[in-house]
């Protein structure tokens, strides 16, 4: 088997925030280690694999099914910070609702939509 290099995680550091450091690792580990488990890969071969299912599937997936939620105002009162956010959206939902898109890309992305629901039903 092998481990996880713990050398690659360790740039991703912010140099003013040393605290969450560990945080940032932590959320990084579980994330690769959730899908690939606790395994060196040493093959060229399936880390060229890997990089595909993140480019391909991975990104589909979370774009179209993992709503996130966007911080709208944040108000300090006192000592206490009041924080509002918006409803819950995936980033599909949020791209097709802005104007940054086409009327052609956006019919390419609501067919893409479609094939998705098909998947999801069944």
């Amino acid at each position: 088997m092998g481990e996880v290099r713990m050398d690659l995680y360790l740039k991703i550091q912010r140099w003013r925030y040393h605290r969450g450091n560990q945080e940032v690792k932590k959320r990084i580990l579980d994330e690769f280690c959730e899908t690939h488990g606790y395994h060196r890969f040493d093959n060229p071969k399936l880390v060229k694999l890997m990089n595909d299912l993140y480019a391909n599937e991975i990104s589909l997936l979370f774009n179209f099914f993992y709503p996130c939620i966007k911080l709208i105002d944040k108000v300090r009162i006192q000592s206490r910070i009041k924080k509002k956010y918006d409803k819950p959206k995936t980033p599909y939902q949020r791209l097709m609702a802005s104007s940054c898109l086409t009327l052609d890309q956006k019919k390419i992305q609501k067919k893409l939509k479609l094939v998705f629901r098909l998947v999801n039903v069944q």
